[in-house]
């Protein structure tokens, strides 16, 4: 299978990857159910179980970009991942998961698409992660469809993706959907959850003056830090970056309500 292929030298070890997310998932529990551990966790140790998560993902995607720099540029899939501290969550309708059928697993460079806002793996990063282990095999210990949305968002800065544009991409999902079902799941059902829920789509050529996605880059490889967000004039200002002093105490700082909250 093509996702295996890797450079020597450039492969990621996922059973230690994912030994290490098994870890916080465990700590931390899920958004329906956190777990004792996180319950009685003080705040430092709160903040570091959430570090957990977000460093394993960090080191994940550098890797995974690393290498396919190396082996195939002009498939790198930067994505910019838009997500709040107590960003409230609400509930997925019945009519939204329709959305996932209607899009499945395709991207688009400059689409705006739903972010994941809950702790756990979705079947098709589990299938990736596990190299298309049987679910009985795997090291996670969560995984669930898409519950929830939120004012999280991801915007994709890579090719056009679909089984039309790119022949690994069809490879893959043909994989993953021969597993779905040796497994059990019913590949019909909207509230698996698969795919991607797009909500918009960036204008390029007024943004950057290209479509061209390596231009786009370049651009963007300029402005690392989000300042500022502009919604039909409700405006929301974040006058901080992770570099400056202090940086670890006011994410803290910020948190201790929801610290609190799940301390109950």
């Amino acid at each position: 299978m093509a996702m295996k292929m890797a450079t020597p030298g450039l492969r990621i070890k996922h059973d230690a990857m994912n030994r290490l997310h098994r870890y916080f998932e465990d700590l931390q529990g899920e958004a329906w159910g956190l777990s004792s551990y996180y319950k009685i966790a003080d705040h430092e140790t709160k903040y570091a179980i959430r570090q957990l998560n977000d460093l394993c993902h960090e080191l994940e995607c550098y890797i995974l970009s690393y290498r396919k720099y190396h082996s195939d540029k002009q498939w790198q899939r930067p994505c910019q991942i838009n997500t709040w501290l107590q960003a409230p969550r609400t509930d997925l309708q019945e009519k939204d998961y329709e959305l996932f059928m209607e899009n499945k697993f395709d991207r688009v460079c400059g689409g705006v698409y739903l972010h994941w806002c809950q702790v756990g793996k979705t079947h098709i990063e589990v299938f990736r992660d596990e190299d298309g282990k049987d679910i009985d095999e795997v090291v996670c210990s969560s995984i669930s469809a898409l519950q929830y949305y939120s004012g999280c968002f991801d915007i994709e800065w890579g090719k056009d993706m679909s089984c039309e544009t790119a022949p690994w991409h069809k490879e893959e999902q043909e994989e993953f959907y021969i597993w779905l079902e040796r497994n059990g799941f019913d590949t019909q059902d909207p509230k698996l959850a698969l795919g991607f829920i797009k909500l918009c789509q960036c204008n390029l050529l007024r943004s950057f003056g290209t479509k061209d996605p390596q231009e786009i880059w370049k651009i963007l490889s300029k402005y690392q830090d989000l300042y500022r967000i502009n919604i039909d004039g409700v405006v929301g200002t974040f006058d901080y970056v992770w570099s400056q002093p202090g940086y670890k105490d006011l994410q803290i700082k910020k948190m201790i309500p929801g610290y609190i909250h799940s301390s109950k």
